[in-house]
């Protein structure tokens, strides 16, 4: 099938999908990027939780915040940030994903110019982040 569409010029050709003998051989590329926010939203939501968990406790929630005063402002700036233009282009990439409007070159580029839009975004929020934690 896949053959068949590069053959007609609606798709790409990629070695990856389209030749069974380097299937096996080829991986994803790493974002480093990806990774990274990753890691940073795992500790946010772990502050997240330690925060919502502690306002229970006003004692223990003071000696919290006297030795991590920018923890409720990290946490803040992480929901706003993601619930706002990540969450669209995140939006937009599933939309076009599942569009048939779209040939599967134009759905991949589409897709791609996204994913390298939610990237940029993401090493915004990065270092906003890094900012607000020093």
């Amino acid at each position: 099938y896949n053959l068949g569409l590069v053959a007609t010029g609606d798709k790409a050709f990629n070695p990856k999908t389209d030749s069974i003998l380097f299937d096996s051989f080829f991986g994803a590329p790493s974002n480093i990027d990806a990774r990274e926010f990753s890691d940073m939203e795992t500790e946010i939501k772990a502050l997240d939780i330690r925060l919502k968990t502690l306002e229970k406790d006003p004692a223990n929630y003071a000696k919290f915040l006297s030795n991590n005063p920018e923890a409720p402002a990290l946490v803040n700036y992480y929901n706003e940030a993601v619930n706002g233009d990540l969450k669209d282009l995140r939006e937009m990439a599933n939309f076009v994903r599942a569009s048939r409007e779209f040939t599967p070159k134009e759905r991949n580029e589409t897709v791609r110019s996204i994913v390298r839009m939610q990237n940029l975004v993401k090493r915004s929020i990065l270092n906003n982040y890094k900012e607000l934690k020093d």
